[in-house]
């Protein structure tokens, strides 16, 4: 099996609104802003506060209590000042989703040379007269800060970095969930279902949003309008504030969504499209339409609460020979969370 299809279900936001922004980045999602030199507060743990300062965790709109292990861990591999140090300790905890991440980091920090030569030609452009702002300057120097702690790693440890995923397929609980996302065509609907399970208990950020498609009879990539919610098929609301519905549920998980989300620097510096978070940025997508812009939220409330509760039958079609309504999302139908 290519190593590449553990790639399957990657940060899905970041990646389709870098093609609506037309960019090319990493798909890593957050930047640091703590101070340097964090270091552990025990050896062989990792969490999201050994990691980083508290302060940078308190920015996080993200109830830590929501948060499983491998949702600190995806998060810590986000906003750690210190990427080897990051990837020392992930090594140590594969039960936390620790060898997934610290494989992904390095696959990333293998490919910073495209998006940093974009940045530069970025840098000269925001030199010329009446071309910069100081918020987009601003958002260009924490981004080059992003890509700048890849610095610390040798080649020969960024080539390696698919010897993580070997040994992951043992102890790894996401790379195992993610080799069967690889296989889905090949599973049952039972086997699709215990899957989401797994998944749901895992909470990993960017492995979430594919629950309302894995409980579908068939097991494909559905549309998000053809998925079910509450028993009913989507409907109300356009396919677009669907999908950015789905793509905000990382941050309820772990993802980084706050003003450091490389998605939202990036929309900064380079289309100075500046906005505090992510969840301020999607809206713009559905700039003039406020009735769509609540019910984007009001789904994404509904949706998070389903994966907290682990009602996976909210996600069900309704049983064969009932009727096969379709639910009006469109904010007044959908109860605040």
């Amino acid at each position: 099996m290519s190593r590449l299809q553990f790639l399957f279900v990657a940060v899905i936001s970041t990646a389709v609104l870098c093609t609506w922004l037309g960019l090319q980045l990493p798909v890593r999602s957050g930047v640091s802003t703590s101070e340097r030199g964090a270091t552990p507060s025990r050896a062989g743990s990792l969490t999201g506060k050994d990691i980083v300062s508290q302060g940078a965790l308190e920015r996080l709109p993200v109830s830590d209590s929501r948060l499983s292990d491998v949702g600190e861990t995806a998060r810590a591999s986000v906003l750690s000042p210190n990427l080897r140090l990051f990837v020392a300790q992930a090594k140590q905890n594969p039960q936390r989703g620790g060898l997934y991440y610290a494989y992904l980091t390095l696959s990333e920090c293998r490919t910073v040379a495209t998006p940093r030569q974009r940045l530069h030609e970025l840098e000269k452009k925001l030199e010329a007269p009446a071309q910069g702002s100081s918020a987009r300057s601003d958002s260009l120097t924490q981004l080059k800060k992003h890509l700048d702690r890849c610095n610390d790693f040798t080649a020969d440890e960024l080539n390696r970095a698919e010897e993580l995923l070997a040994v992951g397929e043992r102890d790894d609980p996401v790379i195992k969930a993610r080799a069967q996302m690889s296989q889905l065509q090949a599973l049952s609907q039972s086997q699709r279902q215990q899957l989401a399970k797994q998944i749901v208990a895992l909470r990993d950020p960017h492995l979430v949003p594919v629950l309302p498609h894995l409980m579908q009879s068939d097991g494909d990539a559905h549309p998000p309008g053809s998925i079910y919610i509450d028993g009913k098929k989507a409907g109300g609301v356009s396919a677009k504030a669907l999908e950015l519905a789905m793509m905000l549920l990382p941050c309820s998980f772990g993802e980084v969504c706050d003003a450091s989300n490389v998605t939202v620097l990036l929309a900064c510096a380079e289309k100075g499209l500046c906005t505090r978070d992510l969840f301020e940025l999607y809206r713009r997508q559905l700039s003039g339409r406020p009735r769509e812009q609540e019910a984007m939220m009001q789904i994404y409330r509904r949706l998070t609460e389903i994966i907290v509760r682990g009602d996976l039958s909210a996600f069900l079609p309704p049983p064969t020979g009932q009727a096969n309504n379709r639910a009006d999302l469109s904010g007044s139908s959908v109860p605040p969370i």
